[in-house]
């Protein structure tokens, strides 16, 4: 293997991390941004994936229609290790644990393994307007 420079993460057996993959299907109502920045303040997570998208979904009549809705997808990869904890915090945090939106959902599973991602030291956060 050649060398990659300084700080540059060579991706080989020994870089890969046990990790799992928890998924949030939310409400499309803005819950995500509290959500990231409660993950960043309580746990140093900064690395998450985010993205809108459409939802679908049955409706309750009888005719059983189809429905669209915006939805927000929320990714988080976890050390294997903290996975319940974080999975925990996240289903309090985005209220799970009261009723919610119909359509919305949130599971986790395991990866085959993932890379650590972390900022150079000496970069500054991102403040709140």
């Amino acid at each position: 293997m050649g060398d990659w420079g300084e700080g540059v993460a060579m991706i080989g057996h020994h870089s890969l991390e046990e990790t799992k993959l928890i998924t949030c299907i939310l409400p499309d109502d803005g819950r995500e941004y509290a959500l990231l920045k409660a993950l960043r303040d309580h746990h140093g997570i900064i690395a998450t994936h985010n993205f809108p998208c459409r939802g679908l979904q049955t409706s309750q009549d009888k005719d059983k229609k189809m429905i669209t809705s915006s939805v927000q997808l929320l990714k988080v990869v976890v050390a294997k290790e903290q996975a319940e904890e974080i999975f925990a915090f996240l289903y309090e945090q985005a209220g799970f644990d009261k009723p919610i939106q119909a359509g919305c959902l949130m599971y986790q599973g395991e990866l085959l393994g993932s890379t650590a991602f972390m900022l150079p030291q000496g970069i500054a956060m991102e403040t709140e307007e």
